[in-house]
């Protein structure tokens, strides 16, 4: 839970708003020392639940693996590291309604230098961008201090057999 998945609860919380509730299990199947499997669902303030699933050493896959279930009021979403599914009961803007589904290369989109990933490369260009026009990044502390708060709760509430646990403000 602790390492890559922090950047998906922060990502989670950009998206849907602030996680104030969690309910979590964690497993060690192959290490000794920390779990290789957490399962949290997830309330966030603006009413979407969902919950996440993360090993990284589930068999058969590349490490880590993640994937993400969220509900909505209008449809669900799907997301995992080769695809991403919506479904909307009802159509809006650029979607029908039924299922859209979109594979990881249909979503690339190209940077002008890619070293270590494009994610990499528009994460250094925002920040980049942000000292030169002397302004603040997405991600700060305070995002940071939100993102181990879910951690923090996540692990609490596996401590306690998966009991539901309040996030902090």
């Amino acid at each position: 839970l602790i390492t890559q998945n922090s950047h998906l609860i922060d990502k989670l919380q950009w998206l849907f708003g602030e996680i104030f509730e969690v309910s979590g299990h964690t497993t060690r199947l192959v290490s000794h020392v920390v779990e290789d499997y957490v399962h949290a669902f997830l309330r966030f303030q603006s009413g979407t639940v969902g919950y996440l699933d993360a090993s990284w050493s589930a068999r058969h896959h590349r490490t880590p693996t993640i994937s993400i279930h969220a509900q909505g009021e209008n449809g669900t979403l799907d997301v995992s590291d080769d695809e991403v599914r919506l479904y909307l009961d009802e159509g809006m803007p650029g979607f029908t309604s039924g299922w859209t589904h979109w594979r990881t290369p249909d979503l690339y989109e190209p940077v002008p230098i890619d070293i270590g990933g494009p994610h990499y490369t528009r994460q250094m260009t925002e920040f980049i961008d942000a000292v030169r026009a002397s302004s603040s990044v997405d991600s700060d502390v305070a995002n940071a201090l939100k993102t181990q708060s879910v951690i923090d709760a996540i692990y609490a509430s596996a401590s306690q057999g998966g009991a539901t646990v309040q996030v902090p403000a």
